[in-house]
């Protein structure tokens, strides 16, 4: 925990260091991006006295018009002085030479790249790399087949036994939470739609009374209208629509009472009173009757992972036999899990083919799981330099320490 906190620290002086050598050159400041990095960053700026001109982006129709009160533009409409302008990226670290190529096109070279650090500045995104967390599968199949979800390769590896539950039983969930860590973040998305299992709402209801902290993930497939009440009653860490997509990579059926539902949902607001929906994926080109759905205070996000090399696929984001110690992008440990219908615990969201099974949380308890033969095994294989033999080394989410 120090060593993150002092990295974090570092990086913080980083910024202000050159902005404190060049306050009195620089007349623009601007940040590349308007997603889960930028946001932070945007603060910690504006909380130490550094004005944001706007937040730039490639392509602005696919984010919000503003966040945080700040502007958000598209790079080509961009016309400031060159040599007083300072870009600070806000994007993952691996888009860093990308970015900075196409602003060294647009003539602009006073640039600060980002590092990891970035999305733990703000207290949602450090208790979430810092603190446990569990994905809750909820039904075995998904109905939704994205096309980017490799469905075949679980269900495949889940149903070697014969017995295993495929969906997901009310006080299994129970039991199965019951036994977590109280600040334990209860993520409800894990390798299927979490509505296509009737008793989903109740679960959350549960989550919500035993004072987790919750995420949703969300089609809006299997929905009803009905469970808007509770839904708009939780303070979510994050609310995410998965909306469909004009290739159909995702079956998501576009009726007019999935339209009705999305304009309730876009319209919900949390507790807070800010609204319900954080930002939206897709597997591509969002439809514009999509867009025209979600309005203007939403941003879309197209991230394409092949999830640990468990989809072929040469469109996909990848990293292949990453060498020497490793870590996580996500997580400070390996207690970013997700649990299946049967109890069963797998060590990650990518971990399709279940090459890494924990334990069953129905049997064990969630110390015996989390620190058990299997955990151990794959801490080992991190830190050793030559191990090639876990999913992680083939984890775009995977990076070198």
């Amino acid at each position: 925990m120090i060593d993150i906190e002092n990295k974090i620290a570092n990086d913080k002086k980083r910024y202000l260091d050159f902005w404190e050598r060049n306050r009195n050159y620089i007349t623009n400041v601007y940040i590349y991006g308007a997603g889960r990095m930028a946001k932070p960053l945007a603060m910690f700026l504006k909380e130490n006295g550094v004005k944001i001109s706007a937040f730039c982006v490639s392509d602005k129709t696919l984010n919000k018009k503003e966040e945080e009160e700040i502007p958000i533009i598209q790079i080509d409409e961009l016309n400031a002085d060159r040599d007083r302008t300072l870009f600070m990226l806000g994007v993952n670290p691996r888009l860093n030479k990308e970015i900075t190529d196409t602003l060294y096109k647009h003539g602009y070279k006073n640039i600060i790249q980002s590092t990891e650090y970035i999305r733990y500045y703000d207290k949602y995104h450090y208790d979430f790399y810092t603190n446990p967390m569990i994905e809750i599968t909820t039904k075995v199949g998904c109905a939704i087949n994205c096309k980017y979800c490799p469905q075949d390769v679980f269900i495949k590896n889940y149903f070697k036994i014969g017995n295993e539950d495929r969906y997901m039983k009310f006080e299994t969930f129970k039991k199965c939470i019951d036994k977590t860590p109280k600040n334990t973040l209860i993520e409800f998305a894990g390798f299927s739609e979490p509505f296509l299992n009737d008793e989903c709402i109740h679960m959350i209801e549960y989550a919500k009374e035993s004072g987790r902290k919750i995420n949703l993930f969300t089609t809006l497939v299997g929905m009803k209208k009905e469970m808007l009440p509770i839904l708009e009653d939780i303070e979510y860490g994050e609310f995410v629509l998965h909306v469909p997509d004009s290739d159909k990579y995702a079956n998501i059926p576009v009726t007019n009472e999935y339209l009705d539902l999305l304009d309730l949902v876009m319209a919900g607001k949390k507790p807070s009173g800010v609204p319900l929906v954080d930002y939206a994926c897709s597997q591509g080109k969002v439809p514009e009757n999509i867009k025209e759905h979600l309005g203007d205070n939403v941003r879309i996000f197209i991230s394409l992972l092949d999830r640990a090399g468990n989809l072929d696929d040469q469109c996909l984001f990848k990293k292949r036999g990453i060498s020497g110690k490793i870590g996580c992008d996500i997580s400070k440990t390996i207690n970013h899990n997700v649990l299946l219908p049967d109890g069963r615990v797998v060590v990650c969201a990518q971990d399709y083919g279940m090459q890494h099974v924990l334990g069953n949380l129905r049997e064990k308890t969630y110390e015996e799981i989390i620190s058990g033969k299997e955990a151990k095994n794959i801490i080992s294989c991190m830190d050793n330099l030559a191990d090639t033999s876990i999913l992680c080394r083939n984890c775009s989410l995977a990076r070198q320490v």
